[in-house]
């Protein structure tokens, strides 16, 4: 049996992106700037970050940064965070991103983060 490859980084133009998706509880979308305080919320928790590859926002900047970082990657059409956004209280909880995309076997691996609330039961 042919192994199948391994998917790329995404670096380029993939896919065209949706405005946002919604579900019950969540609304996938685009960040802006005005989520910078959300941002910041959950991605200064050490807790967060403990077994990622970024290490916790220090300041409300870093949160700026980022924001600044994936819209310049949204203008070019490269996949980048979208925000999670929990619908009931209008609140960015963390993100969802491609990992890796394969457009040949239209594969893709997707990453997420999520506040610290997000990971105990309602």
């Amino acid at each position: 049996m042919k192994s199948m490859p391994k998917p790329q980084p995404v670096a380029k133009k993939v896919l065209p992106w949706p405005a946002e998706v919604k579900s019950e509880r969540l609304l996938l979308r685009p960040l802006t700037h005005e989520d910078a305080a959300d941002v910041f919320a959950y991605a200064s928790q050490p807790i967060v970050s403990k077994f990622l590859s970024w290490q916790p926002h220090g300041s409300i900047g870093d949160s700026h940064d980022f924001i600044a970082w994936a819209r310049a990657n949204y203008g070019r059409g490269i996949p980048a965070p979208w925000g999670i956004e929990h619908r009931r209280d209008q609140k960015i909880i963390g993100t969802i991103s491609f990992l890796s995309y394969s457009p040949t076997h239209c594969l893709a691996d997707i990453g997420y983060v999520l506040r610290s609330e997000e990971h105990t039961s309602e």
